[in-house]
């Protein structure tokens, strides 16, 4: 869902004016991404995926055991199809031109708002974390972490026959360490 706003002025200093505003909200289900250690034992061990918990269950494949005494042994996992993301933000962006002098100044600004970003690798096996504010979720359903709570990156720039320089400066908050987004307790700053 978006909006574009353009100046209703004609003079030369506003007519070059908009604004942009979007918002989306992104649901995937069945998400390609490596099993962890945890999913891989979550779906042989539970009653959920494995209900009379067979170790000969498809599910029990990646998890390999000692032959003789059955302790648990090395986890071979793969991708697979099996996690949940859910994502919402809000984006607005912000243009201007107008004439200066012998040149023309340009002023751009995008800023990003994260509302959620939710993943879990089981769906429906375990509840969905929110990692919105932290660095959580490396790996997870092939995801990169670092997600920011908000984002502004600006440009400043001055033209003048076709040569132009700009001045760019992006800002990132402090962001919480990725445990912040299962244990809220965590008061880690990065």
């Amino acid at each position: 869902l978006g909006a574009v706003i353009t100046s209703p002025s004609d003079a030369p200093m506003f007519r070059s004016m908009n604004l942009s505003v979007d918002y989306y909200n992104i649901k995937v289900t069945d998400a390609i991404g490596a099993q962890t250690p945890d999913s891989i034992q979550e779906k042989c061990f539970s009653t959920q995926f494995n209900p009379t918990l067979d170790p000969n269950s498809p599910y029990c494949a990646g998890v390999g055991r000692n032959a003789g005494n059955g302790v648990l042994g090395n986890l071979v996992g793969t991708y697979l199809n099996t996690g949940a993301i859910q994502t919402s933000c809000i984006d607005a962006q912000f243009n201007w031109r107008f004439p200066a002098g012998p040149g023309t100044v340009s002023v751009s600004s995008n800023f990003n708002y994260l509302l959620h970003m939710k993943s879990t690798p089981l769906a429906g096996a375990i509840p969905m974390v929110d990692y919105a504010g932290t660095l959580g979720g490396v790996g997870e359903n092939g995801l990169d972490g670092g997600y920011y709570r908000w984002k502004l990156f600006s440009t400043l720039g001055y033209t003048i026959n076709g040569i132009g320089l700009d001045l760019q400066w992006q800002h990132l908050p402090s962001i919480k360490s990725g445990t912040a987004a299962v244990n809220p307790a965590t008061t880690f700053l990065c």
